[in-house]
């Protein structure tokens, strides 16, 4: 239960502290782009189609059962489609992140290069993001709680990290 509170409280102090400096640093316009794709990559991620549930009961009740060769399948197969997924969808977001950002949402000439190196990073994490699905669904499959949100909190902690660097960067 404290795992879980964490995973989830965690996150969201980090998110309203490092908010307020990512507005700063990137201006209205480049900080509502960043948002904007966040929400787009959000709803593409739906090419997961909730298989992380099944992955879930799955390794429990062959947790349960002591049926390791069951559960190994499960999750060889399961992590190859997940790869799949997240490979087709950052080649796809990053292949078409110009267009998206030119002729699909229109975005304002003068941040158009920004946009689109926004998208590009984007499909890398929408890869990640999958790969990070998967282990969640894994680790809460196994009922280990305290690894998933663990990792949701050091994964939300790197990439604010990252993203105030990059933006620092310039």
């Amino acid at each position: 239960m404290l795992a879980s509170l964490g995973g989830y409280a965690v996150p969201m102090i980090i998110n309203l502290f490092a908010t307020p400096i990512l507005l700063k640093e990137l201006g209205e316009a480049a900080y509502g782009i960043q948002t904007f794709v966040n929400v787009i990559i959000g709803y593409i991620t739906v090419m997961e189609m909730g298989l992380d549930v099944g992955i879930i009961k799955f390794v429990a009740e062959d947790r349960a059962a002591g049926n390791t060769g069951a559960s190994n399948r499960l999750l060889s197969t399961t992590l190859q489609l997940y790869a799949l997924i997240g490979f087709m969808g950052m080649l796809t977001i990053v292949f078409f992140a110009d267009f998206l950002a030119q002729d699909v949402f229109k975005v304002p000439e003068e941040l158009v290069g920004q946009a689109t190196r926004v998208f590009q990073l984007a499909g890398i994490g929408f890869f990640a993001s999958l790969g990070m699905t998967w282990g969640r669904a894994v680790t809460k499959g196994m009922q280990r709680f305290d690894i998933t949100y663990s990792v949701v909190i050091v994964n939300q902690m790197l990439g604010v990290g990252f993203g105030l660097g990059a933006v620092s960067l310039g």
